[in-house]
């Protein structure tokens, strides 16, 4: 058998093995696989002194078996994303803060940064807002309200 030959079957192996590798990947993309079982999905709105925010912001959610967070738009809708971009918590007893900055905190200097948010809602060790999620029951009106400064 001549170099050339040897040369192509080697070519030909890497090839299909390059192939199937990308396949393999392919099955395993975030988002491509299997739906996370027990999620609840969790939707609503947090007002601002019970209108719409200056700015966009931020809701977490602590505590319960897995904490989560969604982004706000200025109107306070937010849709909580867990795993992978799907959507809902678990359930469970959460704590929840909320954060919208008029100057985003700076990482290397001391209370810097303008909120927007009361102190107390923007730690969930502080917040007294609470929600309890139950097992196979949605919650897709949570309504919310932050009183301003």
């Amino acid at each position: 058998m001549s170099s050339n030959q040897n040369a192509r079957r080697l070519f030909r192996r890497r090839w299909v093995l390059a192939w199937g590798g990308m396949a393999a990947v392919g099955l395993l993309v975030p988002g491509c696989g299997p739906r996370v079982k027990g999620l609840n999905v969790v939707r609503g709105k947090v007002t601002y002194g019970g209108g719409p925010w200056p700015k966009e912001g931020m809701i977490t959610f602590a505590g319960g078996p897995r904490p989560a967070s969604a982004k706000f738009d200025t109107e306070g809708n937010f849709a909580v994303e867990s795993f992978e971009k799907q959507q809902g918590l678990f359930p469970g007893k959460y704590k929840v803060s909320v954060e919208c900055w008029e100057e985003q905190p700076q990482m290397m200097v001391p209370n810097s940064g303008k909120s927007y948010v009361p102190n107390k809602y923007r730690s969930p060790a502080s917040s007294d807002l609470e929600i309890t999620v139950e097992a196979g029951k949605p919650l897709t009106d949570l309504k919310l309200d932050i009183p301003k400064k």
